[in-house]
């Protein structure tokens, strides 16, 4: 489990895993017999190969569009998990002589493996829901705010009747409305206006 996603699970072999599978929202899982199990659930899966005979079955799964593949890298489910660091040897060449090169990575096994550790750290997004920049606009139009319901004079005192809910949600919130029933008015409002702070005394 990764500090910064708390509601994650390490699953041990020979679990009943039909009970996490119920609860699931997405599962971190290698493309063997567990990705079916998966599959039958409806839980979606960042999954990875770690057998030859893995690989066409993950890639098919990828295809039918229940998992995202990430390829060959062993050490994605431990980043899925918060792993904030990596070790992994590296040599130009496995040719080379010394006892650590003929396991290390190559410099294209190597890039491989960073590609599909920022892939993998992008597709599980953040444990935070922030409205993204193209969100924003829309958000704005489809909430909705208060408005005055007829036309208001200044001073005058705000009552419940006075107010409406409606789109855009420019203006004051609708969870507001306590705060501003019984406010006066700064000034003449029309009919529909949509109402801000400044214009409540």
């Amino acid at each position: 489990m990764g500090p910064g996603f708390p509601g994650a699970a390490l699953v041990p072999p020979g679990s009943e895993l039909g009970e996490h599978f119920a609860w699931a929202d997405l599962a971190v899982s290698a493309a063997g017999l567990t990705k079916y199990e998966l599959a039958l659930f409806a839980v979606p899966a960042i999954i990875v190969a770690v057998a030859d005979n893995q690989e066409t079955v993950a890639g098919q799964f990828a295809v039918a569009g229940s998992a995202r593949y990430l390829g060959r890298a062993e050490k994605l489910p431990a980043v899925a998990l918060g792993a904030r660091m990596i070790e992994k040897h590296f040599t130009l060449s496995r040719e080379m002589k010394g006892p650590d090169h003929p396991f290390a990575l190559e410099p294209g096994e190597l890039a491989a493996m960073v590609r599909a550790i920022r892939e993998t750290e992008q597709a599980l997004g953040s444990p935070v829901k922030r409205r993204t920049a193209a969100e924003e606009e829309l958000y704005r139009k489809a909430r909705r705010g208060l408005v005055a319901a007829r036309a208001i004079r200044g001073g005058e005192r705000i009552a419940r009747r006075d107010l409406e809910v409606k789109r855009p949600g420019y203006g004051i919130s609708p969870v507001d409305l306590p705060r501003v029933v019984g406010r006066r008015a700064a000034r003449d409002l029309r009919a529909d206006e949509i109402l801000t702070w400044e214009m409540l005394a």
